[in-house]
């Protein structure tokens, strides 16, 4: 998509992290919005109903869990 954008083939809304070096060189230009994006509908973690997680798989989804009903609370 990036590279689209940069061919002047549409508008992307990225990350500016993925987009920094390409604005930093004037490739690719940054808009403002007239409103605020909307918020993501929430995360989702996919994996195989038939396989068991391994241990690092579990602990990355219990902290997203973790930290993600706290900052809904908030």
């Amino acid at each position: 998509m990036m590279a689209a954008a940069i061919r002047g083939q549409g508008i992307i809304y990225q990350p500016e992290f993925i987009v920094a070096e390409a604005l930093a060189n004037g490739e690719l230009i940054s808009l403002s919005l007239d409103h605020p994006p909307l918020e993501p509908g929430g995360l989702y973690v996919l994996f195989s109903p038939d396989r068991r997680l391994s241990l690092k798989v579990r602990a990355m989804i219990d902290y997203l869990v973790e930290v993600f009903s706290a900052e809904i609370q908030e």
